[in-house]
């Protein structure tokens, strides 16, 4: 017999944003619904004049089509729209710096790997660690499971803060990585797959890698990385003052890019010295 279809009993509830000109927001609409999204109907008068705020939804999609007469350079003026506003800058920041929202973006591009995994063999099963929220509304296949950690969130400043326990950021993180730690412990997975930031939040995933078996029973560390982390400048600080070059280097047996470097070289703009630039 077939296994019974995963519940959903969830419906995030997600803005479909538009502009004037704008044409696919109803096609857009329908085809969230179906996917079991709560949509609604949201133009960017909506947002200046507080009728609607994305306070409200989890999720936010920019519909496409002939947004101000389709003339080079509409995209930048619909952004304009938000930059020249005090008001709604602030709301899409706070909206992209929550933890509640969702995005095409880290948790669905690992489910997705997950969902490839485990199609591609029948022997392969997958424990996904995460922090998001929005992980128990999507439908998760057979043989994939999930353990929920304590969700964090950023000020403006990019600090991060327990989003709903009583706990300060040092328990917070504790509590994360002892999480970890026992779930790679009992899992004992062949490959732990590890997305955007090589020691974890605040470092929490150096205790697991120390704690790791050695080989031959130690499992494969591959770090996961979309192609454009944020400007070249930026990254390279920011991968130097976290020694992430470093943590490639002693632990991982492999980076994998999502993009192509016909594109954006990763490498080469983010300044990978050779002994990292290897493991891509």
């Amino acid at each position: 017999p077939l296994p019974a279809p995963a519940l959903n009993l969830v419906r995030p509830k997600v803005a479909i944003l538009r502009e004037q000109g704008v044409n696919s927001h109803v096609e857009t609409a329908f085809a969230f619904d179906r996917a079991g999204f709560d949509t609604y109907d949201v133009h960017m008068t909506d947002l200046q004049t507080g009728r609607f705020d994305l306070a409200d939804v989890v999720g936010l999609v920019a519909c496409g089509g002939f947004s101000y007469g389709d003339t080079l350079g509409a995209g930048e003026g619909w952004a304009r729209s938000v930059l020249f506003n005090e008001r709604l800058t602030e709301g899409f920041h706070d909206f992209f710096h929550r933890d509640d929202t969702f995005g095409l973006g880290n948790i669905r591009r690992m489910l997705e790997v997950a969902r490839h995994l485990v199609q591609t063999s029948p022997e392969v099963s997958v424990l996904v660690l995460t922090g998001s929220p929005a992980l128990h509304a999507m439908r998760i296949p057979a043989r994939i499971d999930y353990v929920k950690l304590p969700c964090l969130m950023r000020d403006t400043s990019g600090r991060y803060s327990a989003r709903s326990l009583p706990l300060d950021l040092q328990q917070t993180v504790r509590l994360r990585a002892n999480l970890i730690k026992s779930a790679i412990a009992d899992f004992e997975p062949d490959v732990v797959l590890v997305d955007k930031k090589p020691f974890g939040v605040e470092d929490e995933l150096a205790g697991a890698f120390e704690a790791l078996p050695r080989s031959p029973h130690r499992p494969r560390l591959v770090l996961l990385l979309r192609d454009i982390l944020d400007s070249a400048e930026s990254t390279r600080r920011v991968w130097k003052k976290n020694c992430y070059f470093e943590a490639i280097e002693a632990y991982y047996d492999e980076v994998l890019v999502v993009g192509s470097p016909d594109i954006f070289d990763l490498k080469r703009e983010y300044a990978f010295p050779p002994f990292a630039a290897a493991k891509v």
